[in-house]
């Protein structure tokens, strides 16, 4: 257990210089403690104690030798934390300021295992994305075309919205249309009235939360068909 507190505390740090924050940057760090389940190959090496505790709602003390150390983050999401919970802290804000015209990342880090799908998505065994345990995308489809309705009532009718959607992946600096199986390697362009954009990437349009699980579904699927066939051994259900 000492060379894991001794990594994880290396982790940490990394993190902490990194991606340093406070009340008044336009970056935000928060951290979520997965706790350890069965059948997830995680162990803590006989050794039952956690090497880590959250001392409060920002902050983590690692139980390292020879003495603790402690971290300070924007925000910490224990084992406890509900997912409406970690929607709220993490993503609900940025929500708000895409509607009021301003751009938004929600940008998920961490090992294999660590429960980045969970978090962003939901369970992995599950497409139904209105499920209590839904992850940060869906939560924000919802709360997104939620304030939208509500700026179109207060409004007369006299203001419209248009949404659209892309799913892109980046792998070895390639970015690829994950709606267009077929395209080949895009690229990153800038315009002065669109500002950055991938070009040629697919816009899917979506009126309602409902219709952007539709495609959140249909990659979500795909990614699943695409471990199956590079993975033919592999029985369980992840996302890469």
């Amino acid at each position: 257990m000492t060379t894991k507190v001794k990594e994880l505390g290396e982790s940490l740090m990394q993190q902490q210089q990194g991606l340093k924050s406070c009340e008044g940057d336009s970056i935000k760090v928060f951290v979520r403690v997965r706790p350890l389940t069965k059948g997830s190959g995680l162990t803590t090496d006989g050794d039952q104690g956690q090497c880590l505790t959250v001392t409060a709602t920002n902050t983590i003390r690692l139980n390292s030798k020879p003495e603790p150390r402690t971290f300070i983050y924007d925000h910490v999401a224990d084992m406890e934390t509900s997912q409406d919970s970690v929607f709220s802290s993490v993503a609900k804000n940025i929500v708000e300021s895409c509607v009021n015209g301003y751009n938004g990342t929600i940008f998920a880090y961490g090992q294999t295992g660590s429960g980045k799908t969970f978090t962003m998505l939901g369970p992995s065994d599950s497409d139904n994305f209105t499920d209590d345990q839904r992850g940060v995308i869906p939560r924000s489809f919802e709360y997104l075309f939620y304030l939208i309705n509500g700026e179109v009532e207060r409004s007369g009718n006299s203001k419209s919205f248009l949404c659209k959607c892309s799913f892109i992946e980046i792998y070895n600096e390639q970015i690829f249309d994950l709606l267009d199986s077929a395209s080949a390697s895009l690229f990153l362009r800038e315009n002065i009235k669109k500002g950055v954009f991938v070009e040629g990437a697919v816009e899917k349009f979506v009126t309602s939360a409902a219709e952007a699980y539709q495609v959140l579904k249909f990659i979500s699927m795909l990614n699943y068909t695409m471990i199956l066939y590079w993975q033919p051994s592999n029985s369980r259900k992840s996302w890469a």
